[in-house]
């Protein structure tokens, strides 16, 4: 590890040990997690640890993970702690991050609405609507798999779910532009 990143190195461990990833210099299983996840993988880990889906319906749970504004209060706590740690711009920031415009748009598609009819919906052009969805795909079929480590096969079957009533149609079509 190169010294000058020795003091970043710090603090994300100091990061990690605060939330309890790590303990006494090992991995703990919000580690673990979120050592599966690709993106915004303290914020997601803490979602799956609150077990804030287990309430919603598969497709409610692709709305939320789009995201929406539950996501706000752990986004804030996160960023609060990161900066506290020196390593990020803070909550307001953190929070920014999350894109909303899509929330309504991805629970229609989940419900079963043709795509005709969620483009109409998106304020933005039909091609990121359908790479939004084909990455969150990815992310359900991420926390599928962080379910069963956590050891929660009921989510790890709502997340397949979700991920089932979002692939389908010309969002998944094979594509020489995209596959």
């Amino acid at each position: 590890m190169s010294l000058l990143l020795l003091p970043e190195y710090h603090q994300r461990l100091e990061v990690l040990t605060e939330l309890g990833y790590v303990s006494g210099g090992a991995v703990a299983l919000g580690g673990r997690v979120a050592a599966l996840l690709s993106t915004q993988q303290l914020l997601l880990t803490e979602l799956l640890l609150a077990n804030a889906l287990a309430p919603l319906r598969p497709e409610e749970s692709v709305a939320l993970l789009s995201p929406c504004s539950a996501l706000r209060a752990i986004a804030a706590r996160v960023g609060r702690l990161e900066q506290e740690h020196g390593l990020g711009p803070g909550p307001d920031e953190c929070v920014a991050q999350l894109g909303f415009g899509l929330v309504q748009v991805v629970l229609e598609w989940a419900r079963g609405m043709p795509f005709a009819d969620i483009a109409r919906l998106a304020p933005v052009q039909e091609g990121t609507v359908v790479r939004a969805i084909q990455r969150l795909e990815e992310l359900l079929r991420e926390l599928r798999q962080a379910a069963r480590v956590v050891g929660d096969p009921a989510l790890a079957a709502k997340m397949e779910a979700a991920a089932a009533s979002i692939k389908r149609d010309i969002v998944f079509a094979a594509s020489l532009y995209t596959q």
